[in-house]
């Protein structure tokens, strides 16, 4: 063996714990990538097939990370194909748990690339995956993992089915969700149970436009209204202005569908909690030396109130304010 090329299993083992590492930097990350594809040929042929596909799949977990960060597809592309190999030697016979964790990753790693290029075929193949992942986390035996491959799946369902305005596609998205909100509770994991039931209103949102049906712009209300109950305005303010947004314009969707007066004044309402929010973070003062896209925000959000609101006697003086603010950036 050329000396030159050695690389120890001590090393090897540093590397994987740098790559297991939620807080690992991405320059540890690519020194991890470097060490780990020097390894394999340092190792060729002369290890267990075991170790053999540990050392592939934490090489693919690393480009999977780094090539998300950087948004670099190429890198993404490599994660898949490590995967592809280690599932050679990781059965669903002989090591069930290990092949559907690959799958998710693979689920998680083509669904990167399908939203970055908008690619339909990267974005069934990541649904496929995580059927795949599916057929070992059942509901009963592991319900978090289950949850987990039923998130990743709505995913890339919602966005196959908005790029291919597939609407069976949207229902699909929408029903796994669903599924994963059945075992994530606000209570044990909010963050996960927060990013969830937003994807699930926007999915019902976009079901609502494309259908026309107001039943999934009500359940889309619903669910906003629901996550409003959990956040708090003093603990998270970005979050719930943000929910107040999302709830306005679905609100306001409903009342040009169904000409309600009652929705028209609830996005009315929404936009105003959450400009009240704008303005309790220092604006309009900020505005005046504020960055154009969160001036250009926040003139958005008013012109949204003024239409729901039929009159902008209230709100001109801001408006004007906010206009002449864009016309300086």
């Amino acid at each position: 063996m050329n000396e030159a090329c050695f690389v120890s299993m001590k090393q090897i083992a540093a590397a994987k714990a740098t790559i297991s590492r939620q807080n690992s930097s991405l320059e540890k990350l690519e020194e991890a990538i470097a060490l780990l594809g020097k390894s394999l040929n340092f190792y060729h042929g002369s290890i267990r097939q075991s170790q053999w596909a540990s050392i592939i799949v934490h090489l693919g977990c690393a480009q999977q990370r780094v090539g998300s960060i950087t948004q670099d597809t190429q890198l993404l592309e490599n994660a898949i194909q490590y995967y592809r190999e280690a599932l050679k030697a990781r059965t669903p016979a002989s090591a069930p748990k290990s092949w559907a964790w690959i799958h998710c990753n693979i689920s998680l790693a083509a669904g990167t690339i399908g939203a970055l290029n908008r690619d339909a075929v990267r974005l069934r193949e990541a649904v496929a995956a995580s059927q795949n992942a599916l057929e070992v986390y059942v509901l009963d035996g592991m319900p978090k993992k289950w949850a987990t491959a039923q998130v990743n799946k709505g995913m890339a369902l919602g966005l196959l089915g908005l790029i291919t305005n597939d609407i069976s596609c949207l229902e699909e998205a929408a029903a796994a969700y669903r599924a994963a909100l059945e075992v994530c509770t606000p209570e044990e994991d909010p963050t996960e149970w927060a990013e969830t039931q937003h994807r699930l209103a926007k999915t019902l949102t976009s079901l609502g436009k494309r259908t026309g049906d107001h039943r999934h712009f009500e359940a889309a209300i619903e669910a906003y209204e629901f996550m409003l109950e959990i956040y708090s305005m003093q603990d998270n303010a970005s979050e719930w202005r943000e929910m107040q947004e999302y709830l306005g314009d679905t609100h306001q969707s409903l009342a040009k569908l169904t000409g309600s007066e009652f929705h028209q004044r609830a996005a009315a309402f929404a936009y105003q909690e959450a400009l009240a929010v704008h303005m309790r973070s220092g604006m309009p003062a900020a505005l005046t030396k504020g960055t154009y896209p969160q001036t250009k925000h926040v003139l958005g959000l008013v012109e949204k109130l003024v239409s729901t609101t039929g009159s902008s006697s209230l709100l001109w003086s801001l408006l004007q304010q906010q206009n002449d603010v864009i016309c300086r950036c």
